[in-house]
């Protein structure tokens, strides 16, 4: 079974198909001209995700065209925001567009730490309910510590994740059996610089969909 970082990584390689023939659509229908070629199409943000029942996911990308006219020697880049919805159990076999926008680079859907890997925003009330709905739905072939209900994947996430272009991540203060945590709403905490994770930033303000990682861990002092 082939495994993927991130849900961005699996529509690149599995459903760009449906995302061109969603974009070559768009531009028929609105009379872009005959002569208008579409030569390249990058899926370029993940943005809002949207659960429905029976887990039909709704999703909304951000994508760009390298695009030109025939005859012409120059190409154009253009930008669209493209909804889709496919079911997740099924491995997006249903996977089929439901709108496209032509938009500019500054308003594409904008790509967060729980949208890159098909995480819906939770509000704090439902986060225990809808962690344990992910968990038993997607989470039951794991193979982890039976001490623990969750595997967090902490040396991945510190190691691809942490240099991320729209992708919040610090070393931060928590409590002694916690090895990471997703804040899903604003909120404050004690973060530490990667690099100099002895020197603490105090109540620091931290944005939505951030993931903490236990200074103790950068540190080496984590027994967990």
């Amino acid at each position: 079974m082939t495994v993927y970082d991130n849900l961005k990584d699996y529509l690149m390689l599995n459903k760009m198909n449906v995302i061109t023939q969603g974009i070559k659509n768009y531009v028929e229908k609105n009379s872009l001209g005959n002569d208008y070629v579409i030569d390249e199409i990058t899926l370029l943000t993940i943005g809002r995700i949207i659960p429905f029942p029976d887990n039909v996911m709704t999703i909304c990308l951000g994508v760009s065209s390298t695009s030109s006219d025939k005859g012409a020697d120059s190409n154009e880049v253009y930008y669209y925001n493209v909804i889709m919805t496919g079911n997740i159990s099924k491995g997006f076999s249903e996977l089929h567009i439901l709108n496209v926008e032509i938009a500019s680079s500054e308003l594409l859907w904008t790509e967060t730490a729980t949208s890159l890997f098909g995480l819906p925003d939770i509000s704090y009330d439902r986060l225990e309910e809808e962690a344990e709905k992910i968990h038993s739905d997607f989470c039951r072939g794991i193979k982890r510590d039976k001490k623990h209900k969750y595997w967090f994947p902490v040396i991945d996430v510190k190691e691809k994740y942490k240099k991320t272009v729209n992708m919040h991540m610090w070393p931060a203060d928590l409590g002694e059996n916690i090895m990471g945590e997703i804040r899903f709403e604003e909120s404050f905490a004690t973060i530490y610089d990667v690099d100099y994770p002895f020197k603490p930033y105090a109540n620091y303000h931290i944005p939505a969909n951030t993931i903490l990682l236990n200074v103790k861990y950068y540190r080496n002092e984590s027994k967990t």
